[in-house]
């Protein structure tokens, strides 16, 4: 009874494995019990198949088989020039044991390995090269980088990703243009009817949304821009990726408590979510009741956050029928005036400033 109860125990401890329900994608095994090798398929499979079949069996193969073992070597060089101290590094990396690296052939590389020194050894410089390093930002997110980040944040579980993914880009949150007069259409956006039509105007049309490769980059609309906003500052919790993570934790629990957990329980805690004083109807209310149309639309942007010039009555705003300017008046019985934004512009965020949309507007006021 002691090794029953302990064993019990240990099983209540045990965190949620998000893969348990899901089996490993694996190449196909024959009638002798072995895979199907990549040189093996049907002459009549295309060749985007034959690709996918031959990533799936390396990587099958390549997790039963040791890592690789390498001979890193870094060596510094100091020196001086004009009264100045210069310090230089070089490195090199020789491959000892392939490893499960040997299945790759994007993984053998040129190997140059050091000339023999020791330390207090004297070189003469021949010649030096001087290279200019800009910073740059991060790169955006890939729908596979994005997967990655909501992984660590404990956000989702990996039969949602997919539907993650898709729901921002229906709802044109995020898209991935592609530079006017582009050729390649690969992936492009598939016909859309209904609401998805106001979300795509929205977002600044067709040529935002543009490419749905899954190696494309995730660029934000303004759309998602506005929502974020009225989400941080109305709805804060929602945003949070945190809350998420302890909501599905709970979620868990309960789904895998089953008998331990009560009827009323189970239903006190989505009650609370939805019924309760900080819950998601009680927001919703809020919002309806004290937020300004004008407010919601607005887009916030830092480019249009910084100024004490007389172009601060300028605001960017997004409706139904794409995103446009708009010139903040006091007066409730004036028509402000309003200006569509470009066709382009929504996905150059870099180009959306106050002094730009000054011009869109004054450009507007002149014809």
């Amino acid at each position: 009874k002691k090794s029953k109860k302990k064993k019990k125990s240990k099983k209540k401890d045990e965190k949620p494995d998000p893969q348990a329900a899901h089996e490993a994608i694996r190449p196909a095994i024959q009638a002798a019990g072995r895979f199907t090798k990549p040189s093996e398929l049907p002459e009549n499979l295309d060749g985007a198949a034959k690709e996918l079949y031959e990533l799936i069996y390396q990587r099958t193969v390549a997790s039963h088989m040791p890592p690789q073992v390498s001979n890193q070597t870094s060596i510094q060089i100091l020196g001086e020039n004009d009264d100045r101290s210069v310090q230089f590094r070089s490195s090199s990396s020789i491959v000892i044991k392939p490893g499960f690296s040997a299945l790759y052939s994007r993984s053998k590389r040129d190997e140059s390995e050091l000339p023999a020194l020791k330390e207090g050894d004297s070189i003469d410089c021949k010649n030096t090269t001087a290279l200019i390093h800009m910073t740059q930002p991060p790169s955006r997110y890939t729908e596979a980088s994005f997967v990655q980040e909501l992984e660590a944040l404990g956000v989702g579980r990996p039969s949602t990703y997919a539907g993650t993914v898709q729901i921002l880009r229906d709802r044109a949150y995020v898209g991935s243009p592609t530079k006017s007069g582009s050729s390649n259409h690969r992936g492009s956006a598939k016909a859309v009817a209904g609401a998805a039509i106001s979300a795509l105007r929205a977002a600044g049309g067709e040529e935002f949304v543009g490419s749905r490769s899954a190696r494309a980059p995730m660029v934000p609309s303004l759309t998602a821009f506005v929502v974020t906003s009225l989400f941080e500052k109305h709805c804060n919790m929602y945003v949070d990726p945190s809350f998420t993570a302890r909501m599905e934790d709970r979620l868990d629990k309960i789904a895998n408590s089953e008998g331990d957990v009560s009827e009323e329980e189970r239903v006190s805690y989505l009650d609370e979510f939805f019924q309760g004083s900080e819950g998601l109807a009680s927001r919703v209310k809020q919002i309806d009741e004290e937020v300004d149309a004008d407010d919601a639309r607005r887009v916030s942007l830092p480019s249009l956050e910084n100024s004490n010039s007389t172009e601060a009555d300028i605001g960017l705003f997004v409706g139904p029928w794409g995103p446009y300017v708009k010139k903040l008046v006091a007066e409730s019985d004036i028509k402000a005036p309003t200006a569509n934004l470009p066709p382009g512009m929504a996905s150059e965020l870099s180009t959306i400033t106050l002094q730009s949309l000054t011009s869109i507007l004054a450009t507007k006021e002149e014809n």
